[in-house]
């Protein structure tokens, strides 16, 4: 089939009309360094305790350790927590691990926390809800951290089929110094 030099330019047009209309604005760089600053206080090196109910009246109790940084400039925030047996040896291999990454959507105007955990990945709505703190949620489950100084603590309730809220999870880390 043979196009014509109109019939080319009116498809180079239309294509061009259509691209430009689809191409999202620019992210504002700006505008994610300052949320994502405003989670500052999660920053630094914690280490704790905790506890989940990993069934019916089946409690596991915790070592924890987190790592959160800012990365690319500011722009995002990473989480990485290692959780280990009361019992385990400093340095010995973790009983669970998990990464997160939270970053600000400028589009949709909001917190978007990526998490990647026992082979799972999740894209989960996060929200500031008043000083230090940071509520994120999950399909019936809410994970809520309160910083308080150099104190973490955080939570989590899972909503039933009831609309009854019970909690699954409890963690208490402190920031440690830096080296």
């Amino acid at each position: 089939m043979r196009v014509g030099v109109k019939a080319f330019a009116s498809i180079l047009l239309f294509g061009a009309a259509a691209s430009a209309a689809e191409t999202p604005a620019a992210p504002d760089i700006a505008e994610q360094r300052t949320r994502i600053a405003a989670l500052s206080f999660l920053a630094g090196d914690w280490e704790g305790s905790g506890w989940i109910m990993t069934g019916p009246g089946q409690r596991f109790e915790f070592k924890q350790t987190e790592e959160i940084r800012p990365m690319l400039g500011g722009g995002i925030l990473t989480i990485h927590g290692t959780g280990r047996a009361p019992d385990a040896a400093k340095g010995a291999p973790p009983s669970f691990e998990a990464f997160a990454i939270i970053s600000w959507d400028d589009v949709a105007d909001r917190y978007r926390f990526r998490s990647y955990a026992r082979g799972y990945v999740g894209d989960y709505d996060a929200a500031l809800e008043g000083d230090n703190v940071l509520v994120w949620r999950a399909p019936s489950i809410e994970y809520r951290i309160t910083v308080d100084g150099d104190r973490w603590f955080e939570t989590g309730h899972r909503t039933l089929a009831d609309g009854k809220k019970v909690q699954f999870f409890e963690m208490t880390v402190t920031r440690q110094a830096a080296d």
